[in-house]
């Protein structure tokens, strides 16, 4: 039998720790900041790392390669390639000592050196990064990364603390506390918390809550229509651990799409089928103020 969260009879139990800890917080009653510049392409985009030093931000227009100041290789150059489908592909590469490509719109960064490039509006398969030399007439490649267009669109990978000492800034942290101050939150029967944000859904899940497989979650926009944004909480670039007001998670960060989707399916299941299968409706769930984060005082 499938439970309609929103219509069955359980109905949701509200996660205590996260309505705990909102109230709680020292920042609850302050206004919580709005990423900005460096921050907000670090958290809303899809972020693929290379190492803890080194990484690529892709937005809708753009794509950043981001370089720590310490092991920054100015005489090298970045391979950006756009593979098509008829196998060919077109190529954006360009030399780390071609100043005009780096990029000040962040403002001053104090570790950071970053370079852009405008992302083509063109229709492709794969994306190829990466950073290379020229040596006796010979390419020498540092790394390369291929980027499926599926997993860009859909954001599954994400940036995970990588530059954490670096900054000296847990940003995943604060991005949860802000979205507890105006987001929803619910727990359902299988020990999951979820938090849906203005661009992300949350799920949480304790270190008690064993996982059975897969992880769905379908958003739907029509009869036999959704996208899949199903995961593994084992194996995922998109799942990271987090210590909330003193709570152990693992948390899977969804990237919302920006289609006109009615409900979300969610469950878990594996190569024999599926476990168990649930849906929610975000308007419902919006529309009812119980479910708010932040307590109405």
């Amino acid at each position: 039998m499938i439970k309609i969260l929103y219509n069955s009879s359980i109905f949701f139990t509200l996660t205590a720790i996260l309505f705990y800890g909102c109230e709680q917080s020292p920042s609850s009653n302050t206004h919580c900041p709005t990423a900005k510049g460096f921050d907000k392409v670090l958290l809303n985009n899809y972020w693929c790392s290379i190492s803890k030093n080194e990484g690529v931000a892709i937005t809708k227009d753009s794509l950043y390669i981001v370089f720590h100041k310490k092991y920054f290789l100015d005489n090298s150059e970045v391979m950006v390639h756009y593979l098509l489908d008829d196998g060919t592909f077109i190529s954006r590469d360009f030399s780390l000592n071609d100043i005009t490509q780096r990029v000040t719109i962040f403002g001053k960064q104090k570790n950071f050196i970053v370079y852009g490039s405008t992302l083509e509006k063109i229709k492709f398969q794969k994306l190829a990064i990466g950073q290379y030399v020229r040596k006796n007439d010979q390419i020498v490649k540092y790394w390369e990364k291929v980027i499926l267009f599926d997993d860009l669109i859909k954001k599954r990978s994400i940036y995970r603390n990588e530059f954490v000492d670096v900054l000296d800034l847990n940003l995943l942290k604060i991005e949860i506390e802000c979205e507890l101050e105006k987001g929803i939150c619910f727990k359902n029967s299988k020990g999951f918390s979820f938090l849906i944000g203005d661009n992300f859904l949350y799920i949480l899940k304790p270190p008690k809550t064993k996982s059975k497989g897969n992880f769905m979650v379908h958003f739907i926009y029509g009869k036999n229509k959704f996208m899949n944004q199903s995961f593994n909480f084992d194996n995922s670039d998109i799942v990271y651990p987090l210590t909330i007001y003193g709570e152990k998670f693992n948390v899977a960060k969804i990237s919302i799409p920006e289609i006109d989707f009615i409900n979300v399916r969610i469950g878990e299941y594996n190569e024999n089928g599926n476990f168990w299968i649930q849906f929610f409706s975000p308007k419902e769930l919006k529309d009812n103020l119980l479910l708010s984060c932040k307590k109405n005082n």
